[in-house]
């Protein structure tokens, strides 16, 4: 059996290595090198053959080298830059069996830069998540606090798992971080503990860490404490996160991102959008966005009674557009009723991409395609009908000259629809994904020639999608 094996050899001017490319190598063969110090070994034997044979060589390597003690084995030949890539790649628990190999793999994991970032994950409620033991967490604040600059938090709702995120949280404030993630698993986070102490320890981290990232999701963090981070942060925050934080307004928003003018990646919530918060990002001080993310949720129960959606103005976005005219601007609706949707769609919205993760009519689809000329993706769940959505997406198709991205999930389409998005909008529709159980044969087309006619019009193959099969 013909096979072929690589040796990389990352020493390559060590005498070690040397004598390692010169034991591997097969007697009367010729070695190949490459850039990287790649040799390449040919051999005819079997795999386990080869397998005992180079494990031979490596015991004499290891004789000759005079390898003893933590040095007996081949593998303290490994480079320290090495050995802390392939570390990295590894799960916590096997990274602390690779501690107790050898004094020296002890001393590697324990080395600062595989320290930058940790993910603590206190979730009861759910098996996906782990849930990071408190001798972990003391044994690094203990020997790793200085090392910790990007720390993620996962946390259920859970009390013990509120407790315990809240007490890391504390700790935290010793540390000078460079991005901090808050990321609630089921529901709303930190509501059984109290406030004081929640907002005391993220005080605490606001005041010692000027951040770069900060990313917050269902927490109930506040407009005080959002202020404090952007006084600290303003030289160096780039990315902002707020993802259905009820406790921030709009104008507390709008208060910290008037101080960070090197924001450029902001993702909030839509009924949190206003024309002084577009109006701050606009300034002439203001770095030019690049990421704009936009979730659209409609409250439930008592809050609907109050709730009343912001006024955004077609100035404030004509000079958010003007300010930011390369920015990828991401509208998604995730949960809104039909008739919530009479606030949208009235006039010129920079949108680059749009969700319909809800049920959206085809009006209100017709509506956003003359609206929203700079539209590229667009992303649709269901609209809730059995009629094809043909008249709408091409409509879409046509007004919309950048549209590179059409993902149908739930949607039905005609098949002589399909064939049409495909002509009118040609090789610069790279993405259309249209499946198998939506796709509705007529007179006009049949799938077999939806197929062959769209694949001609996009020049490329193309073929519809199939929703995957289980058998038991």
């Amino acid at each position: 059996m013909n096979q072929e094996t690589e040796l990389c050899l990352c020493s390559e001017n060590s005498r070690d290595c040397a004598k390692l490319k010169q034991a591997v190598m097969e007697p009367g063969e010729k070695s190949q090198h490459r850039a990287g110090g790649v040799v390449k070994l040919r051999s005819r034997e079997s795999r386990a053959q080869r397998k005992r044979a180079v494990q031979l060589r490596m015991e004499q390597l290891a004789r000759d080298l005079c390898l003893t003690g933590e040095r007996r084995s081949v593998w303290s030949l490994l480079p320290v830059n090495l050995l802390m890539r392939i570390l990295k790649l590894l799960p916590l628990a096997d990274r602390g069996r690779c501690s107790r190999v050898c004094m020296r793999w002890h001393a590697v994991c324990h080395m600062p830069d595989l320290w930058h970032e940790f993910v603590f994950e206190f979730a009861l409620e759910t098996a996906l998540v782990s849930f990071t033991p408190e001798s972990l967490i003391k044994l690094i604040f203990e020997k790793h606090s200085a090392d910790l600059k990007h720390v993620t938090i996962k946390v259920d709702s859970q009390e013990k798992s509120e407790a315990m995120a809240c007490n890391v949280l504390t700790q935290l404030g010793c540390c000078t971080l460079q991005t901090l993630k808050l990321r609630s698993l089921l529901g709303y986070s930190f509501t059984s503990v109290q406030p004081k102490q929640v907002a005391l320890a993220m005080g605490g981290i606001f005041s010692n860490s000027p951040l770069k990232e900060l990313a917050v999701e269902k927490t109930l963090v506040d407009d005080a404490l959002l202020q404090m981070m952007a006084g600290k942060s303003q030289a160096t925050l780039t990315s902002l996160k707020i993802d259905f934080c009820p406790a921030l307004s709009a104008s507390g928003i709008t208060s910290a991102l008037g101080i960070c003018v090197h924001l450029c990646e902001l993702s909030m919530d839509y009924h949190q959008l206003s024309d002084p918060l577009l109006r701050a990002l606009s300034t002439p001080a203001h770095v030019p966005m690049k990421d704009l993310n936009i979730s659209v949720v409609e409250p439930d129960g008592k809050d609907t009674e109050t709730f009343s959606w912001q006024n955004v103005s077609q100035a404030g976005w004509d000079s958010f557009a003007q300010h930011s005219p390369d920015v990828s601007f991401n509208l998604h609706f995730l949960k809104l009723e039909e008739e919530s949707f009479a606030n949208f769609f009235h006039y010129g919205l920079p949108v680059t991409l749009l969700h319909f993760g809800c049920y959206v009519s085809q009006p209100v689809l017709c509506r956003m395609a003359q609206h929203c000329p700079r539209l590229q993706v667009l992303l649709l769940g269901n609209t809730g009908m059995e009629d094809p959505v043909d008249r709408a997406i091409l409509e879409i198709g046509q007004r919309c000259k950048q549209l590179r991205g059409v993902e149908l999930s739930s949607s039905f389409m005609s098949c002589a629809g399909v064939v049409r998005l495909a002509k009118l909008c040609g090789p610069r529709l790279t993405t259309l994904v249209v499946f198998e159980g939506m796709v509705v044969e007529d007179a006009e087309c049949d799938m077999e020639r939806m197929v062959q006619e769209a694949s001609k019009h996009l020049q490329r193959p193309w073929n519809v999608e199939f929703f995957p099969t289980w058998f038991e």
